[in-house]
């Protein structure tokens, strides 16, 4: 049997680059987005099988769901066409992770859970914060009801982001 040592600095270097791949990030930092969503997080996973609106959706398991901090249009209010396709576009058919979020125990009018809702996000971005992009892309308004305060500051900044570049409803509004 023939063995060939395998130089101490070739294997450095493949163990530095095994240890590097886990820390590929997407360009966010964690001040950017909320924690990543997960068993320890409290998030389950579930597919949506229909878009209600711009901010609500039908689960898998029954349920409909409403989007912590962002209220879209409703269906007799101008952009709802566009605000239900940007979530359509989003999240329709695919697998995604929902956090429900609980501010003493508050739900809509309609008896809905809150939740924040994540989509298995493009290239490097591994997530994609649904409410966030949203509201960034001006297809709602920011809504308190169900926010909480470590999400505030960051909704704010998206909704004037979406006012200043005049998107969605911010187009025919100031």
């Amino acid at each position: 049997m023939i063995m060939t040592s395998i130089p101490a600095a070739a294997v450095s270097c493949v163990t530095a680059l095994l240890l590097l791949a886990g820390c590929v990030t997407t360009g966010e930092t964690s001040e950017d987005r909320p924690p990543a969503p997960g068993p320890a997080t409290g998030a389950d996973e579930f597919t949506v099988v229909s878009v209600i609106s711009g901010d609500l959706v039908k689960l898998d398991s029954g349920e409909e769901v409403r989007y912590a901090g962002i209220r879209a249009p409703a269906e007799n209010e101008e952009l709802f066409a566009e605000a239900r396709n940007a979530n359509e576009r989003l999240v329709s058919g695919k697998d995604i992770r929902v956090k429900v979020v609980f501010v003493d125990d508050r739900r809509d009018e309609g008896g809905r859970r809150f939740a924040h809702v994540y989509t298995p996000g493009a290239a490097l971005k591994l997530m994609t914060w649904v409410n966030a992009e949203l509201l960034e892309g001006g297809f709602g308004r920011l809504d308190y009801t169900a926010l909480s305060d470590k999400f505030e500051q960051r909704f704010e900044e998206r909704e004037a982001a979406a006012r200043a570049e005049k998107r969605g409803i911010w187009k025919y509004r100031g």
